[in-house]
């Protein structure tokens, strides 16, 4: 049986508490992949810490504290931040901007924001060399039917000609 690792043991610990049992689950399905020296965003909410029912709006860079650790290294205050509410329509929905050079160290970083009005929030991401789409071959890219049957056809036209040249010197 495998050990669970330190961030798994911290997903099951409510379980273990509340007295259910705690399955393996695959943490990288739950977290966010995200490929290496690319810019983007990561989108969250950010919870009221007195009424859990509603979301905050307003936060700004200013107000909001963002730790993060990556592995081989310490928990870091992130000093320079992108942090900004998305808009009116999706009241309390943010984004932390990052830029191609913050997510420099492949494996998983677990990412704290919080604000002195919310709960924090917490958020794994797995940084990764490629995406698996960047790797998988796409339906546009495979041959058709008609280009597998053309390509047998050349092989076996080749073949008999080979055979027809071999024969028609006395071998």
């Amino acid at each position: 049986m495998q050990k669970l690792t330190f961030t798994e043991k911290l997903v099951c610990l409510p379980l273990i508490i509340v007295g259910l049992m705690c399955l393996r689950v695959p943490l990288i399905a739950l977290a966010l992949e995200i490929k290496a020296n690319v810019s983007g965003q990561i989108p969250l909410v950010l919870i009221n810490k007195t009424n859990t029912t509603e979301v905050i709006t307003g936060i700004t860079n200013e107000t909001v504290n963002i730790t993060y650790w990556k592995p081989g290294g310490e928990a870091t205050a992130l000093a320079d931040k992108t942090f900004e509410e998305v808009n009116a329509t999706m009241p309390g929905l943010y984004a932390f901007n990052y830029s191609n050079t913050f997510f420099d160290t492949l494996g998983e970083w677990v990412i704290y924001f919080n604000a002195t009005t919310s709960l924090p929030f917490r958020k794994t991401v797995n940084i990764v060399a490629n995406l698996e789409s960047d790797t998988v071959t796409k339906l546009g890219d495979l041959p058709t039917a008609e280009d597998i049957v053309d390509g047998i056809k050349t092989e076996y036209d080749t073949k008999i000609d080979r055979i027809d040249k071999n024969t028609k010197m006395g071998r």
